[in-house]
């Protein structure tokens, strides 16, 4: 009777969540029928109780009076509480809560232990302590007022070269800025401040390379990655960002086999660097297995990205542009190994979530957008397909630089759907527009320039077939008119 005391006491029950796997273990007939009752298999029924749903039960039986629900109204609101999807008043059997428990049982033994660590230790750990935490804040502190500083008079004297005053009336725009900041990153502006400096030729580098300022932005992108390579430990996570920087650059010039080594140590340089799961991680997967679809490598690039989608999904909330992103890499991949019915929710979903998430018009719109149309017009549905690739190519025009490859982009999915309705005349200056973006922005040979170059013979091809027709069928007509004289 003492035990059953004793047991009632101190013991605490079994878990909803533990006593139903126990169950499944003993009688999987009976957990089947519980979890049927409730309309879930038992699996996800044990998942479901493992969160709130149980804590409520556990914090009404918990031994010490203080821990449980005071009043019965009190349960009855934290039941009201989950069902509204409110926090709970209860809170899960913490280790602490655990710990508090043995603390209280042997009291004696804890204090007595305690008492003696406490003699050995506080004295010259908390003086120890407190001179570490005081020495890092001040270090901490001088670090990012200097960095302040740097950056504010970097700033300064940026403006100042960009001042119309100093430019002789022209108009100040934000390339004249950024070539003034570039100007004075090269004169050794920072020097004394190279992350501050790496990170800035980071930023203008990414900027000019957006606007497909290739030929701007790869120097800077280089001299970002060889500044923070040697400014920081070997695998920092800055310097696989700079790798990936540079890297994604070269891809879009078509310059794989450089690409290649230096999204993969990237890569490898994040799984050493981070958390698994991280979206960092996913990024750099997204980057790899684009670099593998360019070469045509897509049973490899498939595996890449799924995990980037899997660490996504887990990293942020439902409906966020990354997991978007990460549906369109991966639809598209699908779409040339034309697995139709599998990429096109996938598109769907995406662009439902980015255009919640992103303002009306934002390019990543776009993207989607030219995705769904190839996808569309694949299965033949060009009526379909051409008000997504006019929206793209409006959205593209508005957001980038007259000449940018996305326009050119956009250019060639609507010129090709026109040639495909057999509108040759609508098509031809588009296509040749996209053509010329193409043979200006990238570098002699590149496969973009010569799929427009073949895309425009075909249309000139058939151009020219139609004009033998139309010339055949108006000899006919002159024939058959003279036939129909009187004589």
């Amino acid at each position: 009777y003492r035990e059953v005391q004793r047991m009632i006491r101190e013991d605490d029950p079994p878990t909803p969540a533990a006593r139903l796997s126990s169950i499944a273990k003993s009688d999987t007939a009976l957990s089947s029928r519980i979890a049927t009752a409730r309309r879930e298999l038992p699996v996800s029924l044990n998942h479901t109780l493992k969160s709130e749903l149980e804590w409520i039960p556990l914090k009404a039986l918990r031994k010490e009076r203080n821990e449980r629900y005071e009043t019965p109204k009190d349960l009855a609101d934290d039941i009201r509480n989950y069902i509204d999807g409110r926090p709970l008043i209860a809170a899960p059997i913490s280790k602490a809560y655990r710990m508090r428990k043995y603390v209280r049982r042997n009291r004696g033994l804890v204090v007595a232990v305690g008492a003696i660590v406490a003699a050995l230790v506080i004295g010259l750990g908390v003086a120890s302590w407190q001179w570490r935490v005081a020495e890092a804040a001040t270090v901490q502190a001088q670090h990012q007022e200097a960095i302040a500083v740097a950056v504010a008079e970097f700033q300064t004297k940026m403006l100042s070269a960009a001042d119309p005053y100093e430019l002789l009336g022209d108009k100040v725009t934000v390339m004249q800025a950024m070539k003034a900041a570039v100007k004075e990153l090269n004169q050794g502006a920072l020097k004394d401040q190279p992350l501050v400096e790496a990170n800035l030729r980071k930023n203008i580098g990414v900027t000019f390379f957006n606007l497909a300022r290739y030929e701007e932005a790869e120097p800077l992108l280089r001299e970002a990655l060889e500044i923070d390579r040697k400014a920081l430990p070997a695998g920092h996570p800055n310097i696989a960002a700079s790798l990936n920087n540079l890297a994604n650059l070269l891809l879009d010039q078509n310059k794989l086999a450089e690409a290649e080594p230096l999204l993969r140590e990237a890569l490898e340089m994040y799984r050493k660097a981070l958390p698994a799961r991280h979206p960092d991680i996913a990024k750099s997967l997204n980057f790899l297995a684009a670099l593998l679809r360019a070469q045509n490598k897509l049973a490899e690039a498939d595996p890449l990205y799924r995990e980037a989608l899997e660490i996504n999904c887990k990293a942020f909330p439902a409906g966020h542009r990354r997991i978007a992103t990460t549906l369109n890499n991966l639809a598209n991949l699908l779409l040339d190994q034309n697995k139709l019915a599998e990429a096109e929710p996938l598109l769907r979903e995406a662009l439902e979530m980015y255009r919640k998430a992103l303002p009306a018009g934002h390019p990543n719109i776009a993207c989607i957008l030219g995705s769904l149309g190839s996808l569309l017009q694949a299965q033949n549905k060009l009526a379909e397909a051409d008000p997504l690739y006019r929206e793209a190519l409006e959205i593209d025009r508005k957001a980038f630089p007259v000449g940018h490859p996305y326009i050119a982009n956009d250019l060639n999915h609507l010129g090709k759907l026109l040639q495909a309705q057999n509108k040759l005349v609508e098509a031809e200056p588009l296509l040749f527009e996209a053509l010329q973006i193409h043979l200006k922005v990238f570098p002699a040979g590149h496969p973009d320039s010569a799929t427009d170059l073949s895309n425009f013979g075909i249309l000139l091809k058939a151009q020219k077939k139609l004009f033998r027709e139309a010339a055949e069928i108006n000899r006919t007509n002159a024939l058959n008119e003279q036939s129909l004289k009187p004589k």
